[in-house]
């Protein structure tokens, strides 16, 4: 039969199609979209340029390699401050570490050993 094998498309001229060659240039472009799958969370898209000169787009790349220097540092100082205190809140921790690990039971009393009192027993016995 005819359907046999390999479909081969016709060709049908399109009356109202013409060659632009600057189909890409736009006054403003107003936004971009990008559309990326990824596995890992957090991932931030920033500085995107464009253009179609190469000389703007390193002079760009520059000021912007410069300006992550820049927040880098900031973000890497306040790193070590939130470790520090952090580290600092932990040793203040530490002094009262007894007090916390008296548990509850149902009634709102603890346990003398910490733990919790079983209900089905009255006696208050684990």
């Amino acid at each position: 039969p005819e359907y046999k094998g390999e479909w081969v498309h016709p060709l049908i001229d399109n009356p109202d199609y013409f060659d632009d060659d600057e189909i890409y240039a736009f006054e403003d472009f107003g936004a971009v979209g990008i559309d990326i799958w990824q596995v890992k969370s957090g991932t931030i898209f920033d500085n995107i340029l464009i253009g179609d000169s190469v000389e703007e787009a390193d002079a760009a790349a520059e000021a912007i390699a410069e300006m992550q220097k820049v927040e880098k540092a900031k973000f890497d100082e306040a790193k070590e401050k939130a470790a520090e205190e952090a580290a600092a809140a932990a040793a203040d921790d530490d002094d009262d570490e007894d007090e916390d690990d008296v548990v509850e039971d149902d009634h709102g009393l603890p346990s003398p050993d910490g733990g919790y009192y079983d209900d089905a027993d009255d006696d208050g016995s684990r």
